[in-house]
């Protein structure tokens, strides 16, 4: 399963590694991929995820998470 979504907040190579990190963490995912420019995360995961914890996930590193 590919999930996308948009992290704002987000200015460099350091935020990029918090959010990657943040989402390795959660169970099931096996792949994460952020574009600066964009703002555009896409996380690959083996099994569903609902939305809500991507968006407790992305507020609790202090940025904010954007369909």
């Amino acid at each position: 399963m590919v999930y996308e979504f948009y992290v704002d907040g987000m200015m460099c190579e350091n935020c990029k590694k918090h959010v990657v990190n943040a989402m390795m963490e959660l169970d099931g995912v096996t792949g994460v991929a952020v574009n600066l420019e964009s703002k555009l995360v896409s996380v690959t995961a083996d099994n569903e995820i609902a939305e809500e914890v991507f968006v407790n996930t992305i507020e609790e590193e202090g940025y904010s998470y954007r369909k």
